[in-house]
């Protein structure tokens, strides 16, 4: 076992609070490391107002470093409302990058699509309609201003984070279904 995996499980059994940086798209996200394999890795996200905020899936190779212990850290762990997180975090299928996707779909009725490389500031949040190898058909939620339901066609090879059960798009998702 080398040493990145050996401290992925060790943080993964402690249910340590951890920061992971994704340098190259300027971001980094606290939470807790619920599952990984060697592509990717699975948080249960945690926001700034130290409420739990999501799943986030990342690609390993994405991850350029993860930071744990230490004050800020350890002090946000003790300010998180337990009783907020997510009850019960289905074990993904994390075969693929499609089955991930359906897998966040089956379990938040929807998927928040991240395409760094092209963007770091956009993201598509909607329900798959479609979906093969190459290609992926969402309906979009639009913003929480326009609720612009849309439909959008995205190569697949470009998705660089999938996310589900953030309070943002659960909000979004809320007004659309009433």
């Amino acid at each position: 076992m080398n040493t990145e995996t050996k401290y992925l499980e060790s943080l993964q059994t402690s249910k340590e609070l951890v920061d992971i940086y994704t340098d190259m798209y300027d971001d980094s996200y606290y939470g807790f490391i619920v599952q990984y394999n060697d592509d990717y890795l699975v948080l249960e996200s945690i926001d700034d107002d130290n409420n739990p905020d999501g799943l986030i899936v990342f690609y390993r190779e994405n991850i350029t470093r993860i930071r744990w212990g230490g004050n800020e850290i350890t002090t946000t762990q003790k300010l998180i409302d337990q009783s907020k997180r997510l009850k019960e975090i289905t074990t993904l299928d994390l075969s693929s990058i499609q089955t991930i996707l359906n897998g966040i779909q089956d379990v938040f009725g929807y998927v928040n699509i991240s395409f760094e490389d092209i963007d770091s500031g956009v993201c598509f949040i909607g329900e798959i309609e479609s979906m093969d190898d190459k290609s992926i058909v969402i309906h979009e939620y639009g913003t929480k201003i326009s609720l612009d339901r849309k439909r959008i066609l995205l190569r697949v090879e470009d998705i660089t984070k999938v996310e589900g059960g953030g309070s943002y798009e659960e909000r979004i998702k809320r007004i659309i279904k009433n």
